[in-house]
């Protein structure tokens, strides 16, 4: 094939390209992106000892055991127990944390795991994202369960008086109790 050919192909085509549409051609926009430069914090980033929570709750039983050695499976951790020793009442708190933005999805995790499926359903405490009652451990205690962003809450209320665990003398106390705990726990 010959140069002229070759040429007058290349024209023809450029031509009909030319002829097809415009001619014009617009630069291509560089996308911007909003992705944030740093990581969302988590609401949670420390938890009070025992000694600390009883120290800002006034009228609990006295501090009976405390724990506040997280587990392999949970960033930061605080478990206490409340009680007039030997009788009752026992109050129970743990306090389970992860550290992070994917923190919430494990306490979400948590929670959906621990919350018992016959239970009676959400509580209505007024604190967290959710809350809901718990089957009692024995027969004479009410439980709670409130999830929190990163945080998960578990509470326990054992009255002096023996009762039905889903009666509201047991879960007012529990829901007084959540609150003040709930406030306690908050980070400042």
């Amino acid at each position: 094939m010959n140069r002229s050919v070759k040429v007058a192909g290349v024209l023809l085509l450029a031509l009909s390209a030319g002829a097809c549409g415009r001619t014009d051609v617009r630069p291509i926009e560089q996308p911007t992106f909003t992705t944030p430069t740093t990581p969302a914090t988590a609401k949670y980033v420390a938890v009070p000892t025992c000694e600390q929570i009883e120290q800002k709750v006034p009228g609990l039983p006295k501090l009976r055991s405390g724990n506040e050695n997280p587990s392999p499976f949970v960033d930061m951790y605080t478990g206490c127990e409340f009680q007039k020793i030997p009788d009752y009442p026992r109050i129970g708190l743990a306090i389970s944390v992860w550290r992070d933005e994917p923190g919430k999805d494990k306490a979400r995790e948590r929670f959906d795991d621990s919350t018992d499926p016959a239970d009676d359903g959400p509580a209505d405490v007024g604190v967290g994202e959710r809350a809901k009652w718990q089957n009692a451990k024995d027969n004479d205690s009410c439980s709670l369960i409130i999830l929190d962003a990163n945080a998960v809450l578990m509470l326990d209320h054992k009255p002096s008086d023996k009762l039905n665990p889903k009666s509201e003398e047991c879960r007012g106390r529990l829901k007084e109790l959540a609150r003040t705990f709930y406030a306690v726990v908050q980070p400042s």
